[in-house]
């Protein structure tokens, strides 16, 4: 048994047991490729996600029993949330509950797979030490970083090279699932963000503390995803990283520091990943005219 094949094995107990067609057909068919390897990972980083989450908005309904007024629009929201996660097949649910079911079920399964793609797979160590580390965070019950997702894309890419049709579509599949997760990632986010913006504008300074602290643990986990935020507050417009959706004359706010075209307030964040800035999204901000 190859290294892949017991990384396998561990994670088994936890994986995402809506995914329940795709593990039969591995069952009853062909072992898993590297590529749907990185599909399953995907859909582990789903299910925690989710998780997260849902526990930033149990704070905030928590947080919410002085502010009756603002329960309505958490929960709207949070609802909000869970459909989106409903697209994935992944909803509200006793997830502790969930889990252990999911363990049981998941248990008793066959071993996945990994089909022997590359030339040598066993003394590709940097590969190994990779699915080693995922390992690792999955034992942990940790996402995983997308860094480390692409890393092991690219390896792919670079050993199977893109002769054959049926890798650069399944290359292409992964991709657009990735892009789809990402974007999914940042409207959650969104959401807990215009609690806060909403907080500001009615100058209700005690609920403001409170939603900022959730909205700072929500960018601290996009931050684990290997996510970050694009600083453009009292930065010059750069319409690479911005988009401009509104002016304000100088004279109209209280800002001495800043000049024309400088970045005056943001309607939107934009994000970027941490290990090669690659725009994932451009901030809508309001500019200084």
């Amino acid at each position: 048994m190859n290294e892949g094949q017991k990384f396998l094995n561990d994670i088994l107990p936890f994986l995402d047991g809506h995914q329940e067609e795709t593990i039969k057909k591995a069952i009853n068919d062909d072992p898993k490729t590297l590529l749907e390897y990185i599909r399953l990972i995907l859909n582990w980083n789903i299910y925690i996600s989710y998780k997260s989450y849902y526990g930033l908005f149990d704070q905030l309904l928590n947080s919410s029993d002085t502010q009756t007024n603002w329960v309505e629009e958490i929960r709207t929201l949070r609802n909000t949330f869970i459909d989106k996660y409903n697209d994935k097949k992944v909803g509200e649910v006793n997830l502790e509950t969930f889990q252990k079911e999911l363990e049981n079920e998941l248990l008793n399964l066959s071993p996945i797979l990994i089909d022997e793609e590359m030339e040598d797979p066993k003394t590709d160590t940097d590969l190994i030490s990779k699915f080693d580390h995922i390992k690792d965070e999955v034992k942990k019950g940790n996402h995983v970083n997308f860094k480390l997702l692409q890393e092991i894309q690219l390896h792919i890419d670079e050993r199977l090279g893109h002769q054959e049709e049926k890798h650069e579509s399944s290359t292409d599949d992964v991709n657009q699932q990735m892009n789809q997760y990402v974007d999914l990632l940042l409207e959650v986010f969104d959401l807990l963000d215009l609690i806060k913006i909403n907080a500001a504008q009615k100058q209700d300074s005690s609920w403001l503390e409170e939603v900022t602290k959730v909205v700072d643990k929500a960018i601290q986990l996009l931050e684990g995803y290997g996510i970050e935020e694009i600083p453009v507050i009292g930065e010059t417009f750069d319409g690479s990283i911005m988009e401009g959706i509104g002016t304000v004359s100088l004279e109209e706010v209280d800002a001495p520091n800043l000049q024309k075209y400088d970045v005056y307030s943001i309607f939107q964040r934009g994000f970027r990943y941490q290990h090669n800035q690659t725009l994932i999204r451009r901030a809508k901000v309001i500019t200084i005219y």
